[in-house]
């Protein structure tokens, strides 16, 4: 199941849905996890950590951004 709007699966999202709506490589992800710098998998598919949507669009939207300079 996909949503429309982002082709991004409504269920479960891989590491490489992460990236794609984090707009980053796979890589950069996995280092995240590495790093414990995500979230932790709401469920592991193997080896391979799977997030609900809500879990990582939560997270993303309480990461501090940084400030662009005035000017």
């Amino acid at each position: 199941m996909t949503d429309e709007g982002t082709n991004l699966p409504t269920d479960w999202w891989m590491t490489d849905d992460v990236a794609t709506f984090l707009g980053v490589s796979d890589s950069t992800v996995r280092s995240y996890v590495a790093r414990q710098q995500i979230p932790a998998p709401d469920r592991m598919f193997g080896r391979s950590p799977g997030w609900k949507p809500k879990t990582i669009q939560t997270w993303h939207a309480s990461r501090p951004r940084k400030s662009r300079p005035a000017g």
